[in-house]
Protein backbone atom coordinates (compact mmCIF):
# COMPACT_ATOMS: atom_id res chain seq x y z
CA UNK A 1 0.00 0.00 0.00
CA UNK A 2 1.29 3.46 -0.91
CA UNK A 3 0.67 6.38 1.44
CA UNK A 4 2.22 9.66 2.48
CA UNK A 5 4.74 9.45 5.28
CA UNK A 6 2.86 10.88 8.19
CA UNK A 7 4.53 12.30 11.25
CA UNK A 8 4.35 9.19 13.37
CA UNK A 9 7.66 8.45 15.08
CA UNK A 10 7.53 4.71 14.32
CA UNK A 11 6.85 5.24 10.61
CA UNK A 12 9.55 7.88 10.33
CA UNK A 13 11.99 5.70 12.26
CA UNK A 14 11.28 2.62 10.12
CA UNK A 15 11.63 4.67 6.94
CA UNK A 16 14.86 6.27 8.18
CA UNK A 17 16.19 2.76 8.94
CA UNK A 18 15.69 1.87 5.27
CA UNK A 19 17.51 5.06 4.31
CA UNK A 20 20.56 4.17 6.41
CA UNK A 21 20.50 0.48 5.47
CA UNK A 22 20.53 1.31 1.76
CA UNK A 23 22.98 4.20 1.94
CA UNK A 24 26.49 3.81 0.58
CA UNK A 25 27.76 5.60 3.65
CA UNK A 26 27.78 3.33 6.69
CA UNK A 27 30.01 4.99 9.26
CA UNK A 28 30.09 8.43 10.82
CA UNK A 29 32.66 10.02 13.08
CA UNK A 30 29.96 11.24 15.48
CA UNK A 31 26.20 11.55 15.94
CA UNK A 32 26.11 15.13 14.57
CA UNK A 33 27.64 13.95 11.29
CA UNK A 34 25.03 11.18 11.04
CA UNK A 35 22.19 13.64 11.72
CA UNK A 36 23.52 16.05 9.07
CA UNK A 37 23.76 13.22 6.54
CA UNK A 38 20.19 12.16 7.28
CA UNK A 39 18.98 15.74 6.94
CA UNK A 40 20.69 16.19 3.58
CA UNK A 41 19.09 13.18 1.87
CA UNK A 42 16.02 12.37 3.96
CA UNK A 43 14.73 14.85 6.55
CA UNK A 44 15.06 17.88 4.27
CA UNK A 45 12.51 16.34 1.90
CA UNK A 46 10.18 15.36 4.72
CA UNK A 47 10.36 18.91 6.07
CA UNK A 48 10.19 20.89 2.82
CA UNK A 49 8.17 18.59 0.52
CA UNK A 50 5.96 16.40 2.75
CA UNK A 51 3.37 15.98 -0.02
CA UNK A 52 6.05 14.24 -2.12
CA UNK A 53 7.23 11.78 0.54
CA UNK A 54 5.56 8.41 0.08
CA UNK A 55 6.08 5.09 1.78
CA UNK A 56 5.27 1.60 0.57
CA UNK A 57 3.97 -0.71 3.28
CA UNK A 58 3.26 -4.41 3.23
CA UNK A 59 1.57 -6.09 6.18
CA UNK A 60 1.91 -2.82 8.13
CA UNK A 61 5.70 -2.81 7.62
CA UNK A 62 7.50 -0.02 5.77
CA UNK A 63 9.42 -1.71 2.96
CA UNK A 64 10.32 1.30 0.81
CA UNK A 65 9.97 4.99 0.25
CA UNK A 66 10.34 7.72 -2.33
CA UNK A 67 10.85 11.39 -1.65
CA UNK A 68 11.81 14.39 -3.67
CA UNK A 69 11.34 17.96 -4.66
CA UNK A 70 9.18 19.35 -7.42
CA UNK A 71 11.49 22.34 -7.68
CA UNK A 72 15.11 22.87 -6.79
CA UNK A 73 15.71 25.50 -4.17
CA UNK A 74 18.93 27.29 -3.11
CA UNK A 75 18.86 25.43 0.24
CA UNK A 76 19.08 22.11 -1.60
CA UNK A 77 22.19 23.29 -3.46
CA UNK A 78 23.78 24.23 -0.13
CA UNK A 79 23.05 20.75 1.22
CA UNK A 80 24.03 18.93 -1.96
CA UNK A 81 26.45 21.18 -3.88
CA UNK A 82 27.31 18.39 -6.34
CA UNK A 83 23.89 18.92 -7.96
CA UNK A 84 24.98 22.27 -9.42
CA UNK A 85 27.26 20.61 -11.99
CA UNK A 86 24.05 19.54 -13.76
CA UNK A 87 22.27 22.92 -13.63
CA UNK A 88 22.06 23.04 -17.45
CA UNK A 89 19.46 20.26 -17.33
CA UNK A 90 17.21 21.47 -14.51
CA UNK A 91 14.84 23.40 -16.77
CA UNK A 92 13.95 20.25 -18.70
CA UNK A 93 14.06 17.98 -15.62
CA UNK A 94 13.17 20.22 -12.64
CA UNK A 95 11.94 17.60 -10.17
CA UNK A 96 14.34 15.45 -8.17
CA UNK A 97 13.90 12.20 -6.24
CA UNK A 98 15.38 9.57 -3.96
CA UNK A 99 13.95 6.04 -3.72
CA UNK A 100 15.00 3.14 -1.52
CA UNK A 101 13.61 -0.28 -0.63
CA UNK A 102 14.58 -2.84 1.95
CA UNK A 103 16.67 -5.69 0.52
CA UNK A 104 13.80 -8.19 0.87
CA UNK A 105 11.49 -5.99 -1.23
CA UNK A 106 13.80 -5.37 -4.20
CA UNK A 107 13.30 -6.98 -7.59
CA UNK A 108 9.52 -7.34 -7.27
CA UNK A 109 8.41 -4.34 -9.32
CA UNK A 110 7.40 -2.32 -6.26
CA UNK A 111 9.93 0.42 -6.98
CA UNK A 112 8.40 0.99 -10.42
CA UNK A 113 4.94 1.24 -8.86
CA UNK A 114 6.15 3.76 -6.28
CA UNK A 115 8.07 5.72 -8.91
CA UNK A 116 4.97 5.98 -11.11
CA UNK A 117 2.93 7.14 -8.14
CA UNK A 118 5.52 9.82 -7.38
CA UNK A 119 5.83 11.10 -10.96
CA UNK A 120 2.04 11.28 -11.37
CA UNK A 121 1.97 13.58 -8.33
CA UNK A 122 4.41 16.10 -9.80
CA UNK A 123 2.92 18.30 -12.49
CA UNK A 124 6.39 19.03 -13.90
CA UNK A 125 7.90 18.56 -17.36
CA UNK A 126 10.48 16.11 -16.10
CA UNK A 127 12.24 14.48 -13.19
CA UNK A 128 15.87 13.57 -12.54
CA UNK A 129 18.12 11.59 -10.27
CA UNK A 130 21.84 11.81 -9.69
CA UNK A 131 23.77 8.62 -9.09
CA UNK A 132 27.08 7.03 -9.95
CA UNK A 133 27.59 5.71 -13.50
CA UNK A 134 28.46 2.23 -12.20
CA UNK A 135 25.76 1.96 -9.51
CA UNK A 136 23.28 -0.93 -9.58
CA UNK A 137 20.32 1.46 -9.69
CA UNK A 138 21.16 2.71 -13.22
CA UNK A 139 19.36 -0.24 -14.81
CA UNK A 140 16.28 0.41 -12.66
CA UNK A 141 16.07 4.01 -13.86
CA UNK A 142 16.69 3.06 -17.49
CA UNK A 143 13.92 0.46 -17.26
CA UNK A 144 11.62 3.18 -15.88
CA UNK A 145 12.14 5.66 -18.72
CA UNK A 146 15.08 7.75 -17.52
CA UNK A 147 16.56 7.97 -21.01
CA UNK A 148 18.49 11.26 -20.77
CA UNK A 149 21.98 10.65 -19.36
CA UNK A 150 24.94 12.93 -18.78
CA UNK A 151 28.13 12.23 -16.84
CA UNK A 152 30.16 14.90 -15.11
CA UNK A 153 32.81 15.04 -12.43
CA UNK A 154 32.39 16.78 -9.10
CA UNK A 155 35.84 17.07 -7.59
CA UNK A 156 37.13 13.52 -8.10
CA UNK A 157 33.76 11.78 -8.20
CA UNK A 158 32.04 10.71 -11.44
CA UNK A 159 28.32 11.44 -11.31
CA UNK A 160 25.51 10.40 -13.63
CA UNK A 161 22.48 12.63 -14.20
CA UNK A 162 19.46 10.69 -15.48
CA UNK A 163 16.32 12.47 -16.63
CA UNK A 164 12.83 11.37 -17.56
CA UNK A 165 10.36 13.52 -19.51
CA UNK A 166 6.87 13.56 -18.03
CA UNK A 167 5.01 15.56 -20.66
Amino acid sequence: MISRLIKQPKLIGDTRDIFFNTSIRKSFSNEREKINFSYKYFDYYLEQFPDLFFIYTLDDQVIGYICGADKLEPQLFKLQPHMQVFSDYFEQYPAHLHINFSAKARGKGLGSILLNHFTSSLGQAGVHIITGPMERNVFFYEKNGFSFKQEKTYYDTRLLFMGKSLS
